[in-house]
């Protein structure tokens, strides 16, 4: 598998995150265009690229569940749990500490 990021912090997220798909935690489509839109070494890029994207999901989350759709819910709960743990990983550099526990707290709930 070729590279995208420079920045090996970057690559190894990338790396994490799609092997995450596996189990549902992430899907590859939704992944593929986020990293496309992070600037390769650009920390505020990733965790406002991750944040957009958990924000979304937590959307469609509350919509399915309001529709009844319990798996489809939980599926997307899980995907925007994953998109602020891996923003809050890379929060702490670039927005400083209480933007990472504000993430981690998100990821958690």
């Amino acid at each position: 598998m070729r590279r995208v990021f420079d920045d090996d912090g970057f690559e190894f997220d990338r790396l994490c995150l799609l092997g995450w798909t596996y189990r549902g935690l992430t899907d590859a489509g939704e992944l593929l265009v986020a990293f496309d839109r992070v600037t390769d070494g650009d920390e505020a890029s990733w965790v406002a690229t991750f944040t957009a994207l958990a924000e979304r999901l937590e959307a469609q989350a509350a919509a399915s569940a309001t529709r009844g759709r319990v798996q489809s819910a939980r599926s997307a709960d899980l995907r925007a749990s994953a998109c602020c743990s891996t923003a809050a990983g890379h929060a702490v550099g670039s927005l400083g500490s209480d933007q990472a526990t504000a993430l981690w707290e998100r990821h958690r709930a």
